[in-house]
């Protein structure tokens, strides 16, 4: 006797697979294609989220970088305030004329005698800043005088006292000699190369 294959009715073989074999196979190609599409889609995931962590350190790292650079611009404008004050403390040979000027306009309320410059040449001293000594002798009532002397250290230009005579001390006629430095910038002369 010739057994017969059984077959259920109306489920015919598909490309001559019986048909439980060709879904079982389908199955299996979907359940490959699947767990590839999630291997893949997790590796492709974790390559992204590396990636997220790098451009996150980066812009860490940028704004640390604009911090910086806004302290450097708030450091770098106290500096210039700070520049002009010495450049403007440690005059040169147009600063020097400014300088006369104003000792001339404090002090206005004495009689200046004598008021000269020991060089016109910058001399340094033992630490190798440049000055040019300058004496005078003023004349005037003695509050007068004193107003004149705290005004000429005030004045916005490193200036050294080496000597105050008070002569003839009265309150309606007195006499000062003064002896000083005032410190210059090293390229005292604008011609002069640094």
């Amino acid at each position: 006797m010739k057994k017969k294959k059984k077959v259920l009715k109306g489920k015919k073989p598909i490309f001559g697979i019986p048909y439980y074999y060709f879904y079982l196979a389908i199955g299996f190609v979907f359940t490959f294609l699947l767990l590839g599409g999630t291997i893949f889609i997790s590796g492709k995931l974790s390559f992204l989220s590396g990636e997220v962590e790098q451009k996150k350190s980066q812009l860490i790292a940028l704004q640390e970088r604009d911090l910086s650079f806004k302290r450097l611009k708030r450091d770098l404008l106290l500096v210039e305030e700070e520049a002009k004050i010495i450049n403007q403390s440690l005059p040169d040979e147009e600063g020097i004329i400014l300088f006369i000027r104003e000792v001339k306009k404090i002090g206005q309320e004495v009689s200046f005698e004598v008021f000269d410059f020991e060089t016109d040449q910058p001399v340094t001293d033992g630490q190798g800043n440049a000055y040019i000594g300058f004496g005078m002798e003023a004349k005037g009532e003695l509050n007068r005088l004193t107003v004149f002397l705290e005004r000429l250290v005030k004045l916005p230009f490193l200036i050294r006292l080496q000597m105050i005579d008070i002569n003839s001390v009265s309150p309606d006629e007195s006499q000062m000699i003064i002896k000083a430095k005032i410190y210059v910038d090293q390229p005292f002369f604008r011609g002069e190369l640094i």
